[in-house]
């Protein structure tokens, strides 16, 4: 009895989830985690709670990206390595809050979902414009960064994501899906392009942060990472 509300509302959870195609197992899955999850928060009402649970870390994560990146576009010229790492992880995070129920349920669409991860190719170039101009690497560093610019851009001033990540990690541009067709990676000669290229970046995010909003709400959409 002590836990009723938290076991209906999981139910709910449950239900919500064969609409939108999982077997009983899956929904299972997802029940119990909801369940204990509801079990651990506070809430006022169902409705924040379904939305807490469907929505998980996500927010936080994204509103410290989103912070990190404009700090780095007011001051590229000198930005911390260090925390550019930690800007990488955060995106990492983002993508991994974007699967749910045993990673086959998406919160945005497969496309959205594919198109998060080629965002780091957009961090790769920017990172090493910022490992060249950082006076704490040494003349051996910077020669590293300024090699991985020319491998990947040759005489180019863009290429595409597949393009830029085979000459990255000279791999075959088949390993990619379509959607690295569709990014275009500009190469960052100045604090001027990393800003360009760093506004592209939040755009995106938040179109991706409006969908997840939209999708986590008890009318929300999931989409399946297989058929």
């Amino acid at each position: 009895e002590n836990n009723a509300r938290e076991e209906s509302l999981a139910l709910i959870v449950h239900e919500i989830t064969h609409l939108f195609g999982t077997t009983e197992e899956e929904a299972n899955e997802i029940q119990s985690r909801a369940l204990w999850k509801f079990n651990k928060i506070d809430f006022t009402d169902a409705t924040s709670a379904m939305n807490m649970f469907f929505k998980g870390g996500f927010g936080s994560e994204m509103l410290m990206l989103q912070y990190y990146l404009k700090l780095f576009a007011s001051n590229l010229g000198n930005a911390n390595p260090t925390d550019w790492e930690y800007t990488k992880e955060k995106l990492r995070r983002i993508r991994a809050d974007l699967k749910f129920g045993n990673d086959k349920l998406l919160f945005v669409s497969p496309h959205n979902y594919a198109l998060v991860t080629v965002q780091f190719a957009r961090l790769y170039a920017i990172e090493n414009f910022i490992c060249i101009n950082d006076p704490r690497n040494d003349d051996e560093i910077k020669a590293i960064c300024t090699k991985n610019i020319k491998t990947t851009f040759q005489d180019d001033k863009e290429v595409s994501a597949r393009t830029y990540m085979a000459r990255r990690i000279d791999s075959n541009p088949k390993d990619f899906g379509a959607v690295y067709d569709e990014v275009v990676i500009k190469r960052i000669d100045s604090p001027e392009d990393g800003q360009a290229e760093i506004s592209k970046l939040i755009e995106f995010l938040d179109g991706i942060r409006t969908e997840v909003y939209q999708t986590s709400e008890i009318r929300m959409y999931l989409y399946r990472t297989e058929p």
